[in-house]
């Protein structure tokens, strides 16, 4: 057995129209035959001017350099491209596209291309590079408009070059080159430049149309900096770029260049070049250091820049491979070796001494903790706590700076009951292992009197723990008993008790008293209490 697959054709009668007076370029093409079946048109772009020959199997785009820009409706006959750019020469191709009832998506086969270019008719960008041995100057190149009818138009003309700083909201004139009587490509070196900054260009030409005294401007596309920065990444150092710019800087055949210089380096060694497709937004290589077996250790700092290519694939826009270089950035490598783990004191309360009253607090310290990589260094501590000793989870408490002599006090609470453990991090983020646990325990204490003078004498009115009790003390349940079995009091909502005896005559009572302590344990059991009680006026 074998199976039939069943292809659309290939679409026919694609147009293109470049129009004259903006950057918008019109697509035609003749109604699709099989418009009851197909539901989109979908329109491919590249960079370049190809010849696309229809090949069995190959369906939706002719080949990898096309890009899928936009999609109609099937009935649709015609399409805008308003992101096209001055300078480059387009090849365009369409395909329809079908989707079954099982949502299955399949293309037809692509129509033949047709090949276009807006006319030239400003100035066209071709670097926006940092030079120098510092990379710290910007040039900036730019050739002329080539369509430009000088028998309609008059002389001087003059450029203009304006500027801004990306994520300022104005461009600023930034030199205006002397006018002259004819066109001429020209250039400029901005030396005004702030470290790490990108900016973005556009050159204006004026001139005057004949028969008028008006002033008329065409002004570039725009065009920015390579923009470049390092990211630690475990054992390498990554690195990305873009930049914005009107040519493709992925372009099939062209690479971007990383250049790389040591801390010991005089200059810059190429390390790798790197080719990439059109239309992507952004770019990124991760250097391992495998360069000539060069392993970089942890501590070193590297300094990159990267030169990249591309083209307008435009035989009248010289030159035909456009190079720019960015600014130099450093970069270390990630280290992602954590310090070693704190030694937590070990320490415990002796009931005996305990003197600590409401609110307590808990006293830690730890040994010092120093990093074993030369470059890197302890900068603080995580100090973690946990309510029970068998929770395998601890919740974060607190952060600290380092110190010769580390510590912490956990203030402000009810119970000093609980485990801590503590871990360094580093100046990069990395965070060791946590140290050895220590769990305290509370001290319980619930003492009552025998006497009480409920007398309204301010002294001794009321029966309540005799100091410093109650001390960790959740609930107490506490009944009074005259000495016929009767219950003549009962409170359990105060762990101070605070009974003033109101109603009963002077004499002998007794008591009992359920006592529940603050303890991690919740199946701690709680303490029962029984005595009497003389009540005296």
């Amino acid at each position: 057995s074998f199976y039939l697959t069943v292809v659309g054709p290939s679409p026919t009668g694609l147009t293109v129209i470049p129009d004259t007076l903006s950057t918008k370029i019109k697509l035609k093409w003749d109604t699709y035959p099989c418009v009851s079946t197909a539901r989109k048109m979908e329109i491919y772009r590249r960079v370049g001017c190809d010849t696309v020959k229809i090949k069995n199997c190959v369906l939706g785009k002719p080949n990898d350099e096309y890009v899928l820009i936009g999609s109609v409706d099937i009935g649709t006959t015609t399409f805008t491209d308003s992101t096209a750019k001055r300078g480059n020469i387009y090849s365009y191709s369409i395909s329809a596209l079908f989707i079954d009832n099982f949502r299955k998506t399949t293309n037809s086969y692509p129509s033949k291309n047709k090949c276009v270019e807006l006319p030239l008719i400003a100035p066209i960008i071709t670097k926006v590079s940092f030079e120098g041995s510092s990379k710290d100057q910007i040039l900036i190149k730019w050739v002329k408009p080539v369509d430009v009818d000088t028998n309609k138009i008059l002389a001087p003309f003059k450029y203009k070059l304006f500027k801004k700083a990306t994520g300022s909201s104005s461009y600023q004139l930034l030199q205006e080159v002397p006018e002259t009587s004819f066109l001429y490509d020209s250039s400029y070196l901005d030396k005004d430049i702030l470290p790490s900054t990108n900016y973005v260009y556009f050159v204006q030409l004026i001139y005057k149309t004949k028969g008028t005294t008006i002033t008329l401007a065409d002004s570039s596309e725009i065009a920015s900096n390579v923009a470049l920065k390092t990211t630690s990444v475990s054992k390498g150092i990554k690195l990305d770029w873009n930049a914005l710019t009107p040519w493709q800087n992925g372009v099939n055949g062209l690479f971007h260049i990383i250049w790389r210089k040591g801390q010991n380096d005089l200059n810059f060694v190429k390390i790798d070049s790197v080719s990439f497709t059109q239309n992507q937004a952004s770019y990124s290589y991760t250097d391992y250091g495998s360069f000539k077996n060069n392993n970089k250790a942890l501590c070193d700092t590297l300094t990159y820049f990267v030169t990249t290519s591309g083209s307008y694939k435009n035989p009248r826009i010289k030159p035909d491979t456009i190079f720019n270089n960015s600014f130099i950035v450093k970069g270390t490598v990630l280290n992602d070796v954590p310090p070693i783990a704190p030694i937590l004191k070990e320490f415990f309360y002796d009931c005996n001494t305990f003197n600590q009253v409401y609110p307590f607090k808990n006293a830690l310290s730890w040994s010092k903790v120093t990093s074993s990589i030369p470059c890197f260094k302890v900068v603080g501590y995580k100090v973690y706590f946990s309510s029970k000793p068998s929770d395998e989870e601890m919740t974060f408490l607190a952060k600290t700076d380092t110190t010769d002599f580390p510590s912490f006090i956990h203030s402000n609470l009810n119970s000093v009951s609980g485990c801590y453990a503590i871990t360094a991090f580093d100046n990069v983020g990395n965070e060791s292992a946590k140290s050895n646990k220590v769990c305290l325990e509370n001290c319980f204490l619930f003492e009552l009197p025998n006497v009480f003078t409920p007398d309204n004498s301010g002294i001794n009115d009321l029966f309540r723990p005799i100091p410093p009790s109650p001390r960790f003390v959740e609930s107490v349940k506490f009944s009074v008993f005259n000495r016929w079995g009767s219950k003549v009091f009962e409170n359990n909502n105060d762990v101070n008790i605070n009974w003033d005896g109101s109603g009963l005559p002077d004499g002998v009572y007794f008591y009992t008293a359920k006592v529940k302590f603050i303890s991690p344990d919740e199946n701690a059991p709680t303490k029962d209490l029984k005595g009497w009680i003389q009540i005296i006026r």
